[in-house]
């Protein structure tokens, strides 16, 4: 039975950890469709709601910004066209535009922008554009410590107390298990074992209020055990965030 629920949560760890990659994808693929077919306004509105979305990786960031800014241009918001390309820039100034499938017009504009971020960051010149710190949401990896052994995940994830707290409530029972299972074992060996008729019943029911003793400490413990991998998978946390760089090139930020 162990065994089954353990694979069970393992499997449902991967699930929920790729069901909202997946839902993004579907999302950034409509963002596409629209912008190939000319709804430039939606593009933006539709773009915008996806960038409040703190579970967006560096890769869909990108794509974001880029078709956000694709569309700015297209209708003429040429400032705040640049704004979504310095923040696209920040996250890969390497990044290169299509040039089978953008226009001159906005790769020489692009390119004039790739230029002007380049000095404006060695410069460590203030930009008026939304730059990123990526955290990795360490969730998914705290559960499957969690799984090995309650309260591993919640340490990972800093949430020390927490982690003490399950850790002890499971060994607890996981010890009390043990241990009325051998108290179990030996009282039935005496009842199976006991000839007089007069203390069979006695024998029997020490043995059967043993029983129920570990079955409550066996549900309690692989109860702590549910609990914290579903406390380590699904419950917020304050991320550690370390930057290398004194500069963040962050100086304000702009609603668009």
């Amino acid at each position: 039975m162990l065994n089954k629920l353990v694979t069970i949560f393992y499997f449902l760890i991967l699930f929920f950890s790729n069901l909202s990659a997946q839902t993004t994808e579907y999302e950034i693929f409509q963002l596409r469709f629209l912008y190939n077919d000319v709804k430039f306004e939606d593009v933006v509105s539709q773009g915008q709601k996806l960038l409040k979305d703190p579970k967006l990786d560096k890769n869909k960031l990108i794509e974001v910004h880029k078709y956000v800014a694709l569309s700015l241009y297209n209708i003429g918001k040429q400032d705040s066209s640049r704004a979504h390309f310095y923040s696209l820039l920040s996250i890969d100034p390497d990044f290169e535009l299509d040039p089978v499938k953008t226009s001159p017009k906005i790769l020489s504009f692009y390119h004039n922008i790739k230029e002007n971020f380049l000095k404006d960051n060695d410069n460590k010149i203030a930009l008026p554009y939304k730059s990123y710190i990526f955290v990795e949401d360490i969730r998914p990896k705290a559960a499957l410590q969690s799984l090995i052994l309650p309260g591993w995940g919640q340490y990972y994830k800093g949430q020390q107390n927490k982690g003490y707290l399950f850790s002890g409530a499971f060994l607890g029972a996981a010890l009390s298990t043990a241990i009325t299972f051998s108290l179990e074992k030996n009282l039935k060996d005496k009842y199976l074992k006991e000839d007089n008729p007069l203390k069979i019943n006695g024998r029997y029911s020490d043995y059967n209020n043993m029983s129920k003793t570990r079955r409550i400490s066996q549900y309690t413990a692989i109860g702590i055990w549910v609990l914290s991998v579903t406390d380590a998978l699904f419950t917020e946390y304050t991320p550690q965030i370390e930057a290398n760089d004194n500069y963040l090139g962050l100086a304000l930020e702009i609603n668009l």
